[in-house]
Parts: structure tokens; C-alpha cells; sequence
């Protein structure tokens, strides 16, 4: 899903929605991939670009209830 964050509030809520899921959550954005779990890789990324983010799990109710869950954040 790609994803942006307009403000650092968005981050910590991110951040927040990420740990409560024990799956890998990769966050891309250029060459760098971030753990979605990870407060200082977060905040290490450009808040003026567009970043992929990708639950690595192989249960679908799981990966869509977070998906769900950063609808907000979906470019549109």
C-alpha cells in the first residue's frame, strides 16, 4: 500500500497501530527500508514522499485488519 504522512503526529499514530501486530512490517521509501515498528527508522523518513508499506504475513485477516487499520494515511 502506498502511503504519506501529512503530519508527525500521523508518524506516532503509525507507529502505534504497527505494535500491535507481532508480523514484519516493511516501510519503503527510496532505497530504504524502515521497520514499521521502529521509532527512530520512522522518523528517519521524508514526510514530503510517498513510502510502500508491506505487512510480510501469511494470514490474510491479520495483514487486512492492519490495512484497515492505515486506510488513513493511503495515497488516493
Amino acid at each position: 500500500m502506498k502511503i504519506k504522512f501529512e503530519k508527525v503526529s500521523d508518524i506516532y499514530d503509525f507507529i502505534r497501530i504497527s505494535n500491535r501486530y507481532d508480523s514484519y512490517i516493511d516501510v519503503k521509501q527510496r532505497q530504504q527500508v524502515i521497520d514499521g515498528h521502529s521509532n527512530l527508522g520512522m522518523f528517519s523518513l521524508d514526510l514530503n514522499e510517498p513510502m510502500d508499506v508491506e505487512m510480510i504475513t501469511e494470514d490474510e485477516r491479520i495483514s487486512g485488519r492492519f490495512y484497515n487499520e492505515i486506510r488513513m494515511f493511503k495515497i488516493k
